[in-house]
């Protein structure tokens, strides 16, 4: 392998990774052990393509080194051309992929962050620095401009995930990552907040709790039941802006959601009344055991 094609396709010794390991521990950044690449020439036959580490820097992927079996003594570095938001929720399922208010800051930012590999980018987008070293242009493949673009990319990554939105002129990952959680939430359903149990239910038979769901309806909730072994049962109404809402029985076991029973608006002009409603529901279910 020639000096000149190692340049051009931004390979490295294979050891590189032992060479900047101090750098490594400086910067904070973990490296994955050896995975395996597997891939099928035919129906009866699983092979090795190639093996590789991963780096990652705050739990977030930033870059591979690949070994392939046909070049045993070389790296390929790749590094990851942005940060992208992953839009994966579906409206039926919304209730069950999103984050709760309280979660850490992390906890969203790894249920959203994709690293994204990719030759070109938009014009205009603020690519991470890693990106541009599979551009020969722009960088030698040494030792030193290895750790160079390391630094840029663990500043990069700080940067993304920067709390603060005056400190990054106001946009960044989490930025968009909040706008697009808060998008969310107001398209949850009445009945998709109950089922996240997002709310506050009163401990009390007969009390009533007042609070705002997650999509921003209010809600009244009542304990209308509880055997004392730790099964109870809330009625539930919610208020629409300017209209009436939805009327649910939510049962509970040990104070972990059981089964939600949603009823349409009607008649019915309080709370209290779901009592009945609950009792009728009850001895239905029980009779058809």
């Amino acid at each position: 392998m020639s000096p000149i094609f190692c340049y051009i396709c931004g390979m490295m010794d294979r050891n590189i990774l032992e060479q900047i390991k101090d750098t490594l521990d400086e910067l904070n950044i973990s490296v994955s052990s050896e995975i395996k690449h597997k891939y099928e020439p035919d129906e009866d036959t699983i092979e090795v393509d190639y093996t590789f580490n991963v780096l990652t820097y705050r739990d977030l992927e930033i870059g591979k080194f690949k070994y392939y079996k046909n070049q045993p003594n070389i790296a390929k570095v790749e590094f990851i051309s942005k940060i992208a938001l992953s839009k994966r929720q579906r409206p039926s399922w919304r209730f069950v992929d999103l984050p709760y208010t309280d979660d850490k800051l992390m906890t969203q930012v790894l249920n959203y962050a994709v690293p994204i590999y990719r030759e070109h980018m938009p014009k205009g987008t603020y690519a991470c620095p890693g990106h541009y070293w599979k551009f020969s242009a722009f960088h030698n493949r040494t030792k030193d401009s290895l750790i160079t673009t390391l630094r840029h990319i663990v500043k990069y990554v700080d940067i993304e995930l920067e709390e603060d939105p005056s400190k990054v002129n106001g946009w960044n990952f989490v930025a968009r990552m909040k706008q697009f959680i808060e998008h969310e939430r107001k398209l949850l359903d009445d009945v998709d907040c109950v089922r996240r149990r997002a709310i506050q239910l009163p401990d009390t038979l007969m009390d009533v709790q007042n609070g705002t769901l997650e999509n921003g309806h209010k809600y009244d909730a009542i304990l209308v039941h509880d055997d004392g072994h730790e099964h109870r049962c809330h009625a539930i109404h919610t208020y629409k802006a300017g209209g009436d809402g939805m009327y649910f029985l939510l049962n509970t076991y040990k104070f972990h959601y059981e089964d939600v029973f949603a009823m349409k608006p009607s008649h019915m002009v309080g709370l209290v009344q779901l009592r009945k409603m609950y009792m009728d529901f009850s001895t239905r279910s029980y009779s058809k055991e």
